[in-house]
């Protein structure tokens, strides 16, 4: 049986206490998927919002949690993933390339997803968390597209992209 609190409390005892941080919110996010897997992304992140977590971390984590589970399930079809992401500013229609080992929260899930893949208690949280990544979806569409599994061992995914900001209101849109 694996203790999830005690192996997440064993990897958090020689870190800065921002992984603390970080560990209670990802932990939140895995339990809120736990209790209920069919949840959209906005209502999770206003739970964890509701709960005290702080917007940029509630945000990182519905963003970069799934990609940092669901490359478990990827890499181990032997397919390639980048160590960057695209980030689509939504308001200025820019984008900017980005390393993950910048972003907490996927450093945290990627730290502590064998944890909750091993656990009975949270395996069926890890798949469902897994099956929300941008990057696993692709995989799967392959697959079903008819694409060879063998064909897709030492394939490359292109970085994902991460939408971030809010695009600017049209002009015949003064009403909102």
């Amino acid at each position: 049986m694996v203790d999830v609190a005690a192996e997440r409390e064993s990897r958090l005892a020689t870190l800065h206490p921002v992984f603390r941080e970080l560990d209670a919110a990802v932990h939140a996010y895995v339990d809120l998927v736990r209790e209920a897997p069919n949840l959209t992304d906005d209502q999770i992140e206003a739970r964890l919002l509701t709960s005290g977590t702080e917007q940029s971390v509630a945000t990182g984590c519905v963003t970069f949690v799934p990609l940092a589970f669901g490359r478990v399930v990827v890499t181990h079809l032997g397919v390639n993933v980048s160590d960057t992401f695209v980030e689509y500013d939504l308001a200025t229609k820019s984008e900017t390339e980005k390393p993950f080992a910048e972003q907490f929260e996927y450093i945290w899930a990627k730290n502590v997803v064998d944890i909750y893949q091993r656990s009975p208690d949270y395996n069926e949280a890890f798949k469902a968390i897994s099956i929300r990544s941008a990057e696993l979806s692709a995989v799967n569409n392959a697959l079903n597209g008819g694409c060879d599994p063998d064909s897709l061992r030492e394939s490359t995914i292109a970085p994902p992209t991460v939408f971030v900001g809010t695009p600017p209101k049209q002009w015949w849109q003064f009403w909102k």
